[in-house]
């Protein structure tokens, strides 16, 4: 922090982007507990019936793999921001909050995708390859 001399005598101020840097955190912390009540809901209330998924697993499955995806990438997106953050000194509590709620929604997301690749093998016998069929080897 530095000083500021004003009439009275010294005045503390937060440094330069100190409040960027926690408003930017505090979004983060709203998204990540946004993603992990969605996950919450859907691990308790499954986005597809058995009969959608033995349907068309190009309609179920496939998005869902896909929207694992992007949600996976927003994640290491925002990972990385709180790390900068955190490492920057401002608002580090903020920025290691986002870290870990990031990383909780993140771990939700795909145990939400790896129980409906295995409903969907069990419905349809089609097996997936690695990493619940993410990785494309």
């Amino acid at each position: 922090m530095t000083d500021r001399p004003t009439a009275l005598g010294t005045e503390e101020r937060p440094p330069r982007g100190a409040n960027l840097s926690r408003v930017v955190s505090a979004v983060q912390i709203a998204v990540a507990l946004a993603g992990i009540v969605f996950g919450g809901d859907t691990l308790l209330h499954p986005l597809y019936t058995d009969r959608q998924i033995f349907g068309s697993l190009a309609d179920t499955w496939v998005v869902e793999a896909l929207l694992t995806l992007k949600i996976l990438g927003v994640a290491a997106v925002s990972l990385a921001l709180s790390a900068l953050l955190a490492w920057r000194g401002r608002g580090r509590r903020l920025a290691a909050m986002a870290i870990v709620l990031t990383v909780i929604a993140a771990a939700l997301t795909i145990y939400n995708h790896a129980v409906l690749t295995h409903r969907a093998t069990e419905l349809t016998g089609q097996k997936f390859v690695a990493f619940y069929g993410l990785l494309p080897f």
